[in-house]
């Protein structure tokens, strides 16, 4: 049988499955099918979040797959790499490295790949056989049965496609927290975002297989869900599955939300299930700016009325949740931004996440650089560039910003002061990677989180 070797570059998380979702979800498609025999090679790159330069990570991963895997590159059939943001240099060094020995086919795959066109896919990617756009199992399907001479492959799967990596058996349930799916895509095309912009359909994954997988967490115990749809609650169905999660005992639930579905009699349903379990749901709800023309330039229209509604009901209910923010948003100013997180305050929400702007390939802004004078700044460790400035905002309005919403994540009097002295640019790739500055209002805040063992200064992180 044809052999696959697919190489990714992770920032695995502590207590979920080593695997990634992603690419456990191809090791489940086929894992059963006599097509092609996949190998995953992981590089996991949390070492480096601390500030390595990029010719040491280049060097620590080329050694390792100069040891472990040059030496029987021809023993594969395709070498398929997973290309996202943070590892466009990885993956190109990879690519330089196989390819004048290699005979057989190279496969990209990933949000990067789905963001951009092929003109410049081929300019930022050379030398590849194979771009695959949008959800991957189907493409790789018809690449290894050499169904398909195209070079830039964007096939809309069925649901069928779509094989579980739990029920398979690829992920193991040996952990506490999981990663979990109840759809794919986005209602949504938010211009920050590159999977919003690329795709225009949304795929539930079926009930059979739902009422499966949740039979599966209760035998295994597992303690909580991180729910990956980019946007949870859509409809009626999704008030089922969130009835049909609880039924595993003690597990805490993690969802994505936006503002708009929370209205009429699915609203009213979903808030009485939050408030009966308001121990075991977690909500995020995305905001990012409250001002129309930083909305217009995000493509991320928000009804502030029906959003403080939302959160007059919350607060009323006692429901904790997180609300996340942008900083660096063409025509953003301080001003603007301690405006939102003071309409955030001011609206009893406790909690929220800020993320520095990183502008998708894909992107209306991407392509009003220009006329938005936008100016980006790359890390040290990771192919990461962020806005840090535009016509409204200079770079240091964005490291103000960057410090407001650090100020608030932190415990006054407390806080590591070496990492305070660090420059923005040192800390904001680890930022944006692990999610963003997570924060509570001070009012809100533990007096007693702040705990100094052996002279060691706590951060406040949730």
């Amino acid at each position: 049988m044809q052999k696959c070797l697919i190489i990714s570059f992770d920032f695995p998380k502590s207590e979920y499955p080593k695997t990634s979702y992603a690419i456990a979800c191809i090791l489940a498609k086929f894992s059963k099918k006599n097509i092609a025999d996949i190998e995953h090679c992981q590089y996991n790159l949390k070492p480096y979040v601390f500030g390595t330069p990029k010719n040491e990570i280049e060097k620590k991963i080329g050694d390792n797959f100069k040891e472990n895997y040059v030496p029987k590159l021809n023993d594969y059939s395709f070498i398929a790499l997973s290309a996202y943001a943070w590892s466009e240099n990885l993956v190109n060094f990879i690519i330089e490295m196989i390819r004048p020995n290699f005979r057989g086919k190279i496969i990209l795959g990933g949000y990067e790949i789905t963001a951009l066109s092929k003109e410049k896919l081929e300019i930022i990617y050379p030398n590849v056989d194979f771009y695959v756009k949008d959800y991957v199992e189907k493409s790789l399907e018809l690449i290894f049965k050499n169904e398909t001479t195209d070079k830039i492959i964007d096939i809309k799967p069925d649901v069928k496609d779509f094989v579980s990596p739990y029920l398979s058996g690829i992920l193991p349930l040996n952990t506490k927290k999981i990663h979990w799916e109840s759809k794919r895509g986005c209602i949504f095309h938010c211009d920050f975002c590159e999977w919003g912009k690329a795709t225009n359909n949304m795929i539930r994954i079926s009930d059979r297989r739902i009422d499966q997988e949740i039979e599966l967490f209760k035998q295994n115990n597992i303690q909580e869900i991180n729910v990956l749809d980019a946007t949870f609650l859509i409809c009626k169905d999704d008030i089922t599955t969130l009835k049909k999660l609880l039924s595993i005992p003690s597990c805490k639930i993690n969802l994505q939300m936006h503002f708009s579905p929370i209205k009429n009699e699915i609203g009213s349903e979903f808030l009485d299930i939050c408030q009966k379990h308001k121990d075991r749901i977690s909500l995020e709800f995305g905001l990012q700016t409250i001002h129309e023309t930083e909305m217009k330039i995000l493509n991320r229209k928000n009804n502030l009325e029906q959003v403080k509604s939302v959160m007059k009901e919350l607060k009323e209910r006692d429901i904790i949740y997180e609300i996340s923010i942008i900083f660096g948003i063409p025509s953003q100013t301080v001003e603007t931004f301690k405006k939102t997180i003071e309409f955030i305050e001011e609206n009893g929400c406790k909690k929220f996440c800020a993320f520095p702007l990183r502008l998708p390939q894909n992107s209306k802004m991407a392509e009003q650089r220009k006329e938005l004078k936008i100016k980006e700044i790359q890390d040290k460790s990771f192919s990461l560039n962020f806005v840090n400035e535009s016509y409204s905002f200079s770079n240091s309005d964005w490291e103000t910003m960057y410090q407001i919403a650090d100020d608030y994540a932190k415990v006054p009097l407390c806080g590591d002061p070496i990492e305070a002295m660090k420059p923005v640019i040192d800390k904001i790739a680890r930022i944006y990677i692990y999610g963003g500055l997570h924060s509570r209002f001070r009012e809100y805040r533990n007096e007693n989180t702040c705990r100094n063992n052996n002279n060691v200064s706590i951060f406040w992180r949730l």
